[in-house]
């Protein structure tokens, strides 16, 4: 009896033992997941926060690189708009320039005339233009003139509804009567056929003309009227052991480059 109480309390001690050992083991398990979760789960808690923060700033970045993207191209519309505006201005700047020395011209401050605008050259020769002026604002019976602020151009030859076209003065078959301002001395003058000059046909030696004379339109034709600046003496070709000589005159007007006229009736 007494061997087997011993065993039994032997056992019992044993079962104990056991007992503690995997209440100890459990709780340091548990313990040791509670701590590594703890760990693991906060760390990750930073990641993924950090993580965030940076997709945030990435995020802020992209909308405001969109946003100077979109604000550069309006940006650039509206300098193209205002360079635009620019170039209108100072187009209608130049205009008025034009319109302004044309209009200063004494002689058309009395009198009735129309601003045109040269829209081609060189139509039927190289010595003819075409102005936006027609029937609309011209009478078919009536004899045009054309000046602008540096002197006489030319005439219209014909009219149509929306435009006219003018012969110059250098057409080698446009006839000009005009006279020297030094000593009012008249003849004719003609087109020489080459832009900016005209030329005399032959004249006497004996007369009075010089070079740098200035000529102006003498009126003995009725059409143009007299005054009107044509040109200055350029130079002075003599013939026939110096009986005769024929004058060049370089126009005060650059055919080359017109852009505005006036037009104007002689009856008017």
């Amino acid at each position: 009896m007494f061997f087997k109480k011993k065993r039994i309390n032997y056992v019992k001690r044993i079962f104990l033992i056991f007992l503690l050992m995997f209440v100890t083991y459990w709780v340091i398990c548990i313990d040791f997941v509670s701590l590594f979760g703890f760990f693991f789960f906060n760390k990750f808690s930073k990641f993924k926060n950090n993580f965030i923060l940076f997709l945030k700033k990435k995020l802020f970045l992209l909308k405001l690189i969109v946003f100077l993207i979109k604000k550069n191209i309006f940006l650039k519309k509206k300098i193209f708009l205002l360079e635009s505006k620019l170039i209108i201005l100072n187009k209608l700047k130049f205009k008025n320039d034009i319109f302004s020395k044309i209009l200063s011209i004494s002689k058309f401050k009395k009198h009735k005339y129309i601003i045109a605008k040269v829209i081609f050259v060189k139509i039927l020769s190289k010595h003819n233009i075409l102005i936006d002026k027609g029937s609309d604002f011209f009478f078919k019976h009536k004899n045009y003139y054309l000046v602008n602020n540096k002197g006489l151009l030319g005439r219209i030859i014909y009219i149509k509804r929306h435009f006219s076209f003018v012969k110059l003065l250098c057409d080698y078959k446009n006839i000009v009567p005009v006279q020297i301002m030094r000593n009012n001395l008249r003849f004719n003058v003609y087109g020489s056929g080459y832009s900016n000059f005209l030329k005399t046909k032959k004249l006497s030696s004996l007369l009075d003309i010089q070079l740098g004379d200035v000529l102006v339109t003498s009126g003995v034709d009725n059409f143009y009227p007299v005054g009107y600046p044509v040109g200055i003496v350029y130079n002075i070709i003599f013939q026939k052991n110096y009986t005769c000589k024929i004058i060049i005159i370089k126009t005060f007007v650059n055919f080359n480059s017109l852009s505005y006229v006036l037009v104007k009736s002689n009856t008017d």
